[in-house]
């Protein structure tokens, strides 16, 4: 089972499926991962369609190369539709560093990280931990990013509906909103919805009080608000860019650890019933209705 590496930000989106309380969602995410060759320059080429080598079971996004009139494949790193996917997230593991035998290029000492104890995740951090590349014997809590996060320690897992490629900018309305962007929770003046300016910090959202201010920005479009989550994951110049994307469609099953084999069977099921079935947080999980008929 493959992982996708989230950021603080989208594995508290992603977790926000199950919490009734908010209207959030997050059944999307976009990547770029193997599509470098596309994106070194991105007008030159034109995504046709998805496809499916069945001899090696390998889902493919084919291009076509406007300057030299060729076509070719590229490889989907994320599996295909109907493969579950855990969410490799920031995290906090119980353990210490033990010295290894190798040593880097400089010639330091490597070393490696023994978990002794449980792991938590941003929504129950521990009340202290180390941070940075504090490296100690001494068992304690430690920051862990999401890159060093296996499959084991895993709590989020998705299953995939349908695997795409588009350009960045090219994003709709409604799929900004299931990139897991924020709606806040009041009207503004111009009426209807209104969506996190992620370039704000979150301490600038807040007077000294705690609460909201009334007069921090906003944005009245999810792709706007979008647009500025995705420029401080990466950088400003992305937009520019406008690179190839992997759009990847997906609903969630669980972030309290790897649904059962059965309850994986039964989800399949429903979904090669219904293809085209959405989520619309329904309950708190895909899992908790899944042996009710799913209604589009």
């Amino acid at each position: 089972m493959k992982g996708i590496q989230y950021s603080p930000i989208l594995a508290e989106a992603n977790r926000a499926n199950f919490d009734t309380n908010t209207t959030q969602i997050k059944t999307e995410t976009r990547r770029t991962s193997g599509l470098k060759k596309v994106n070194e320059s991105p007008d030159r080429y034109a995504f046709t369609t998805m496809v499916t080598d069945e001899v090696k079971g390998e889902y493919l996004a084919h291009f076509y190369d406007t300057h030299a009139n060729e076509s070719f494949y590229i490889k989907s790193p994320y599996g295909k539709p109907l493969d579950l996917f855990y969410v490799r997230e920031e995290h906090y593991a119980y353990g210490h560093w033990e010295p290894t035998s190798k040593t880097t290029k400089g010639g330091n000492q490597k070393w490696a990280f023994k978990k002794t104890g449980p792991v938590r995740f941003n929504d129950n951090p521990p009340p202290q931990f180390e941070t940075g590349i504090i490296r100690r014997s001494v068992s304690n809590w430690y920051r862990r990013t999401a890159l060093f996060m296996p499959a084991s320690y895993a709590k989020q897992f998705n299953i995939i509906t349908e695997i795409t490629i588009e350009r960045l900018t090219d994003i709709t309305e409604e799929s900004a909103i299931r990139e897991g962007i924020q709606p806040m929770d009041f009207e503004p003046i111009w009426g209807g919805k209104c969506y996190r300016d992620y370039s704000i910090s979150d301490a600038d959202l807040l007077d000294k009080y705690g609460n909201p201010k009334l007069d921090f920005p906003v944005m009245a479009l999810a792709r706007d608000s979008f647009f500025t989550l995705i420029q401080k994951i990466h950088t400003p110049q992305i937009l520019n860019d406008n690179p190839w994307v992997w759009v990847i469609k997906y609903l969630p099953l669980s972030i309290t650890g790897k649904p059962t084999q059965q309850q994986i069977a039964e989800v399949k099921k429903l979904l090669r019933q219904k293809p085209n079935y959405q989520f619309h947080k329904v309950g708190t999980a895909l899992l908790q209705y899944s042996n009710s008929p799913i209604t589009q």
